[in-house]
């Protein structure tokens, strides 16, 4: 089976031409795929739109095995594939003109992803409850974690605590502006042809609560984010910048750690804003 994506927690192969099956290396994290899928699709079922496509869940399977690096995958769903080319194997070969375009379309579907979403958030607490911001939780319990664990220069330990202090601080006092996003909004996630118009976006199993500014941290290490950001805010969204660029500095501390951990060159990585000038970006906002 070809691996089409492959991240700490799972890994998607090619099944069909017009499916792919997905394996997790946890069973709760299947399951938790799985309501969160269900929920996206009776959304979906009432109108809710991004302006491209959102896969949809073609059979929950839940057994069956498959091991990687010794690592053991449970086999959780097979899944509508999007056609294209994955935007973050890409992005390091595009033209300015690209950068602006496919900045700008996901600006579109950002916005529409938060705006549209609000009118489900009572159902949502209705079926899960009061979430304790899963972004956050991911972003502190295991990024922070594992870069305060495993980094050596105490300089960036130092500014990644400091970067998630001011994080919980502010999104746990922002609570009521949360709204549902896609947890992992990324150019990995983001399904493009060859003209840059985007096809779609992938990977729904971390769907749920959190602050919108929140969920944009992972677009705005790359080139396309003052495009992304301008067409956001031209829609008559805000961007909380100090939230994006504290959770976007920790990312960058975190990357390459978990490329190391999963064998991934990080030189393949692509055009990435460096560690020291997002965390500057951080500091110009406080």
């Amino acid at each position: 089976m070809k691996i089409l994506g492959q991240g700490h927690t799972g890994v998607v192969v090619a099944d069909t031409p017009h499916t792919v099956k997905k394996f997790y290396v946890s069973k709760p994290y299947a399951a938790e795929e799985q309501a969160s899928l269900a929920f996206l699709g009776e959304m979906q079922d009432q109108g809710f739109s991004i302006g491209c496509t959102i896969p949809k869940l073609v059979e929950v399977v839940g057994k069956g095995e498959w091991t990687i690096r010794d690592k053991v995958y449970t086999y959780s769903n097979r899944m509508e594939r999007v056609p294209g080319t994955c935007a973050h194997l890409s992005v390091a070969s595009f033209t300015e003109k690209q950068i602006k375009v496919l900045g700008q379309a996901l600006g579109a579907i950002g916005f529409a992803m938060h705006s549209q979403s609000k009118a489900y958030i009572a159902i949502y607490k209705s079926r899960f409850g009061e979430e304790d911001n899963p972004l956050l939780v991911h972003i502190v319990k295991d990024k922070v974690a594992q870069i305060l664990r495993e980094e050596t220069d105490q300089s960036i330990t130092e500014r990644v605590k400091a970067a998630s202090d001011y994080l919980q601080k502010r999104c746990r006092s922002l609570v009521a502006e949360n709204t549902l996003s896609h947890l992992d909004f990324t150019l990995s996630n983001t399904q493009i042809d060859d003209n840059t118009q985007v096809m779609g976006i992938v990977d729904w199993g971390g769907f749920g609560l959190t602050h919108p500014s929140l969920s944009l941290y992972q677009l705005a290490i790359y080139p396309i984010w003052p495009h992304f950001k301008q067409q956001y805010q031209q829609q008559g969204a805000t961007i909380r910048e100090d939230i994006v660029y504290a959770a976007a500095a920790i990312h960058l501390a975190w990357t390459p750690i978990i490329c190391r951990e999963l064998g991934i060159s990080l030189e393949k990585e692509g055009p990435l804003e460096s560690f020291d000038a997002m965390y500057e970006r951080f500091e110009a906002q406080l």
